[in-house]
């Protein structure tokens, strides 16, 4: 057997265990799923920038292994401190992009798409609600925080 007739059959397998594990599962439990998984994400993600917000220093780094490390920064845009179009507009795109991809998570639980499509676009979500969280609520929940003014202005924590 030919290494490409092999890799295409082992891809193909993967992908159908994969999709098999969506198809044994009901579309309520693809949701619960779903949600579940949002929720943890959303949750752990707010926790991990509450212990650096209140338990590090900014600028302070700390090693989780010798690859991986925690650096405390904070910023008032978006990745790497770009500010080109406004935290406020940011902020309702994210709302628009969150919209956007329930919808196509709602597409793929319906049409039980692979497992780890639906678990990567529900991380995306739960993503893209902690950075709006981060903007509404961090400038006003942390006084050492730099004052930034109306609500879906703030800095968010990065790390």
């Amino acid at each position: 057997m030919s290494n490409s007739k092999q890799s295409r059959e082992t891809m193909g397998h993967n992908l159908s265990s994969e999709s098999a594990l969506s198809s044994r599962l009901s579309v309520r439990a693809l949701w619960w799923m779903s949600g579940g998984i949002i929720l943890i994400v959303l949750i752990l993600d707010q926790l991990i920038k509450f212990k650096v917000k209140t338990g590090m220093l900014l600028y302070q780094s700390h090693d989780v292994t010798s690859w991986f490390k925690i650096l405390f920064t904070e910023n008032q845009g978006m990745a790497f401190g770009m500010d080109f179009i406004g935290t406020m507009l940011l902020t309702l795109f994210r709302v628009v992009a969150i919209c956007f991809f329930v919808g196509l998570l709602a597409k793929a639980i319906r049409r039980r798409l692979p497992a780890g499509l639906i678990i990567c676009l529900s991380m995306v979500i739960a993503g893209a609600a902690g950075n709006i969280i981060d903007n509404c609520f961090y400038g006003l929940i942390f006084t050492a925080s730099p004052p930034y003014s109306p609500l879906l202005v703030r800095a968010a924590v990065r790390f």
